[in-house]
Order: structure tokens, then C-alpha cells, then sequence
């Protein structure tokens, strides 16, 4: 039980418990082993929480001309403050800087969804550098949007402009998640 051999062959995968949690030990890299992911490491909630990220970070991408667009074709200005202007500017950089950042890291793991690894080698490490540079950026948008989200509860934002900026808030925080 709980043991499975190659068929006419001798490689073997073993089933166990290690200190209570699940284990999976591999007879041809027997200090390897695979163990099950708790809920904050498990791929289900990450991905639910990037998907949820990139649907915010989009629409607010998506939004940003079209608002513009709309305020055109009505001639209309906005009667918001500077500084809920500004604050908006300050988040539409964060979210663009994030949907670029998000966007690199796709195209640089783009081939291993193919399977097709002859792409790396020592040549793309000062790009795989660079990206983990830019990741204290990202960080550092999710503190601008978190500090935007903050403001604008203290502007005369509508109540639509602040529920989306602590959306777009936790949006931030969920790329650096």
C-alpha cells in the first residue's frame, strides 16, 4: 500500500506521513520529496488572488481612456478637487507600473507553459534580475495605492472613486501577494 513501481522497471514512488504531513519520497531522488501545500500556499487561492488582482488592475487600465472619452463627448469637467485628480494619477502609474511588471513575468515563463526550455539559458539572467529588482517596485505601488486609497477617504471623492480605490488597493497588494 501507498508504494508504486514503474512497470518492468525500477523507479518507485513512496506515500507517507513526515511529522504528520503528507509525503511523497522518489526511489531516483530519495532527498527529494513533495509534500502537500498549506491554504496560504496553495495554487487555488494564489491564483484566485492574481486573477482577482489582474481583473481590477485591467478594468481600472481599461477605464482610465474611456473616462477621459466620456468627459469629452459631454464637454464636461470635473468638478473633483486637484488632489483627487492627482491621487488618481498617482494610482493609474501604480496600476499601469504593476500591469507592465505582471505582463514581463508572463512572456519570461510564456515558454516553460509550452514546454520549451531551450529559451534559457545564462543569457536572460540580467533580465530575470531585473524583474526580481522591480518587484521592490511593485511593492512600492502597492504602497502608493494603499496610500491613495487612504486619501481619498478624505477628499470629496464619491463614493464609487473611494470603494474602487481601495479595490484597486487590494489589487496592489495582491500582485505583491
Amino acid at each position: 500500500p501507498q508504494l508504486w513501481r514503474e512497470v518492468g522497471g525500477t523507479h518507485e514512488l513512496v506515500l507517507g506521513h513526515v511529522d504528520g504531513v503528507k509525503t511523497v519520497s522518489d526511489s531516483e531522488n530519495p532527498i527529494s520529496v513533495l509534500q502537500e501545500a498549506s491554504f496560504l500556499h496553495s495554487a487555488p487561492l494564489n491564483l484566485t488572488v492574481l486573477m482577482l488582482s489582474l481583473v481590477v488592475l485591467l478594468g481600472t487600465l481599461l477605464l482610465w481612456p474611456l473616462g477621459a472619452l466620456l468627459r469629452r463627448a459631454d464637454r464636461a469637467t470635473s468638478g473633483k478637487s486637484t488632489e483627487v485628480k492627482r491621487l488618481r494619477l498617482y494610482q493609474r502609474i501604480a496600476v499601469a507600473f504593476d500591469a507592465v511588471y505582471l505582463f514581463a513575468w508572463f512572456e519570461l515563463i510564456q515558454p516553460i507553459l509550452n514546454s520549451d526550455v531551450a529559451l534559457y539559458n545564462s543569457a536572460l539572467d540580467g533580465v530575470v534580475r531585473s524583474l526580481q529588482v522591480s518587484g521592490l517596485l511593485a511593492i512600492a505601488a502597492a504602497v502608493v495605492g494603499v496610500w491613495v486609497a487612504w486619501r481619498m477617504m478624505r477628499t470629496d471623492a464619491s463614493r464609487l472613486s473611494r470603494l474602487w480605490s481601495v479595490l484597486v488597493a487590494l489589487a496592489l497588494l495582491g500582485v505583491v501577494w
